[in-house]
């Protein structure tokens, strides 16, 4: 058994000592209070307990150490836990690479605090230890990769190996950059149903910025030095594949990369001239505009990049009206800051091969949206004040705009799928439906409906949303994936009643609490339920937007409209700031588009809720709470090392307590299932 193995199982030597001397220290018997006397019998207990190799409960440790001893003490003991909790319920595999890693990070971390001390041959001792577990950690992830890669060169269409590929690159923190790595990514990428984008784009980064190219240009930007070799480095970052890759499919929220972007586009429109003398910008020019297509041209512009916009604009209605070609530089510059959607020449030229995919991106698919917005039915019209508001909204800025999507390589059955979510369901209740009926109420731009319907076997999904534009994007995209068992409406919930219909399932995230009345609208839905039919339900935590509540009050005091230009000037206003705050919103995907800084910051509606709040509305239902959803399986882990009682996870005064203490608990909002129990 290896040392960091045997401090699993019973503390180190050291902190027996520690109690030792503790206990030598202690005055006589008769000296002690009753008190003492008591704390004098639990630390001889403890003793007797490390002697057998036993565990001793932290929390009796900090009434005999001193506060560096004991500090000391938690933090490894805690990281020791950590690496335990998470080991849990994974893939063999992956249980040894973040094995691996997570002892390189602990050796690494107990390195720092010997040098701290000035026991410097100590921390060289661990700093190798930890360079070691690093080196092992990369070598059984670059075998997982292989496996997983070798299977899917013997069987390009192997599902189930591009799941398991992603999920293993999902866990990659990598320390350097791996061509292997990044080819990996790519396959995933290029698969477009396998995951989300987003769930694999911060491991994406971190590799990306360990590129010596990246680095250098991050760097030179951070100088002030980079519009000098903005040639250079638009053509070095053409050639990492990943980088075009992961620019035309998913938002990027990294700072420093946007600002490395940010300037490089300035440049390549202020040197226009200069610079759109040959075609070899061109390939980090498409990415570069689909980029800014799909965060919806969120990165700064100058005043001066204004006016030069205004005048390529001019240059290509010119050269377009007197029937002379257009250049692909000008085309791909124009495209990095305007929708060439915007300009009606552009659906009338034939595109250079180059940028085909940049103008089926920026023209063809919403000429598409705007076509199938006459096709898709509409229930009754909107009426309500605050409806009509949202929906206004979610026209101007559909939400989200996404590339590609995840959808379940195998469909299951109801009751299969609650058991994987570890919900409450009784047995007693009659069996679900074979074919169930599912309602999406809110479903946006589609990636809801579409893993809805992908995830219950044998499922018919009719998704209803307030915004045409938003229903357009995601039939579009459905019809794009080949899905045949979803129909779209547009309906605001308060006129459900008039389908006349009732769901075995319905789903409805982020949307009752931007509802005048969500109260209202739940008990619509709960009409539309069918008796033992199950509903899942997604609402904000007041706890976890404490930190949205203040920017939404500073918002309102200063009267910031919703134009883009507000909008963004306030969000440059936040990074300016650098506080605790922005550290917060910088961590969030929302803050990287248009659309989704404003559904973040800028909602026309916006109500909030605690767990008590919750129950009290399943009550007046009549709904039974059945358990959340958590995408984090840390989360549901550490609340049952807290209360360890199997019935207490379903138990809201409990998650309650759990919530008071992490209020950053819920920060992607309450997502719970309940049912409506019939006898």
């Amino acid at each position: 058994m290896s040392e960091w193995q045997d401090m699993q199982q019973k503390p180190n030597t050291n902190l027996r000592d520690l109690l030792k001397n503790k206990k030598v220290k202690t005055r006589k018997l008769s000296e002690l209070s009753k008190t003492e006397q008591n704390r004098l019998a639990k630390l001889n207990l403890m003793l007797d307990k490390l002697r057998r190799g036993e565990n001793v409960q932290n929390c009796r440790l900090d009434t005999w150490l001193t506060e560096a001893e004991y500090e000391g003490f938690k933090i490894d003991w805690e990281s020791q836990l950590q690496i335990r909790e998470e080991l849990n319920d994974k893939p063999d595999e992956l249980k040894r690479y973040e094995d691996k890693l997570r002892r390189a990070i602990f050796h690494y971390s107990r390195a720092d605090g010997y040098s701290a001390k000035g026991k410097h041959s100590t921390a060289e001792k661990f700093y190798d230890s930890s360079e070691s577990h690093c080196e092992d950690a990369l070598e059984i992830l670059q075998e997982i990769v292989s496996n997983y890669s070798k299977a899917i060169e013997l069987k390009s269409d192997y599902s189930e190996a591009y799941h398991n590929l992603a999920i293993s690159l999902s866990s990659v923190r990598a320390t350097e950059f791996s061509e292997s790595l990044a080819e990996n990514f790519m396959l995933i990428l290029n698969y477009e149903t396998i995951t989300k984008p987003d769930n694999i784009v911060n491991s994406i980064m971190l590799l990306l910025k360990h590129h010596y190219t990246v680095r250098e240009a991050i760097s030179h930007n951070a100088k002030n030095t980079l519009e000098n070799l903005t040639s250079e480095f638009c053509i070095r970052l053409s050639k990492i594949p990943l980088f075009l890759r992961i620019m035309e499919v998913c938002l990027i929220p990294d700072l420093e990369i946007e600002e490395v972007l940010t300037e490089l586009r300035r440049t390549l429109l202020l040197e226009r001239q200069k610079l759109s003398i040959d075609n070899d910008y061109l390939l980090f020019q498409k990415a570069l505009a689909l980029q800014c297509f799909t965060n919806e041209f969120i990165y700064t512009e100058t005043e001066e990049e204004t006016f030069a916009i205004q005048t390529l604009e001019t240059r290509l209605r010119l050269a377009f009206e007197n029937n002379e070609q257009l250049s692909s530089y000008d085309l791909a510059c124009l495209a990095s800051y305007r929708s060439l959607f915007d300009y009606p020449w552009a659906t009338y030229i034939a595109p250079p091969s180059i940028l085909e995919h940049l103008f089926k991106r920026q023209v063809m698919e919403v000429n598409q949206e705007l076509e199938l917005k006459e096709t898709i039915p509409r229930l009754n019209v909107i009426n309500d004040d605050v409806s009509m508001a949202v929906q206004n909204q979610y026209e101007e800025n559909p939400y989200p705009r996404w590339v590609n999507t995840k959808l379940s390589i195998k469909p299951l059955s109801i009751k299969k799928v609650m058991a994987q979510l570890e919900l409450q369901v009784p047995n007693k209740i009659a069996p679900f439906s074979e074919a169930p009926q599912i309602l999406v109420a809110g479903c946006g731009t589609g990636q809801h409906s579409l893993g809805t319907s992908s995830t219950f076997k044998n499922s018919h999904v009719t998704a209803i949303d307030l915004s045409l534009s938003s229903l357009a994007y995601a039939k579009r995209k459905t019809e794009e994936l080949g899905v045949t068992n979803i129909d779209y409406l547009q309906a605001d919930i308060l006129d459900l009643g008039m389908l006349d219909k009732q769901f075995d399932i319905i789903e409805s995230v982020g949307v009752l609490h931007h509802m005048a009345d969500p109260l209202a609208g739940w008990k619509v839905l709960a009409s539309c339920l069918k008796p033992n039919g199950v509903m899942k339900i997604g609402l904000y935590s007041e706890f976890a937007r404490q930190h949205i509540i203040k920017l939404r009050q500073m918002i309102k005091q200063e009267n910031i409209t919703t134009t883009k230009e507000k909008m963004l000037e306030f969000r440059r206003q936040i990074i300016k700031q650098d506080d605790a705050v922005f550290g917060t919103l910088s961590q969030s995907r929302d803050f990287y588009s248009t659309s989704t800084i404003r559904d973040l910051l800028f909602h026309v509606q916006e109500h909030r809720f605690t767990i008590p709040e919750i129950r009290g509305v399943l009550e007046e239902l009549d709904l039974t709470f059945i358990g959340f959803e958590f995408s984090d399986a840390r989360i549901k882990k550490a609340f049952k090392a807290v209360y360890p009682n199997p019935e207490t996870i379903y138990n809201l005064n409990k998650w309650h307590e759990y919530e008071i203490s992490n209020p950053r608990l819920f920060s992607g909002m309450y997502q719970f299932w309940v049912q409506k129990l019939c006898s």
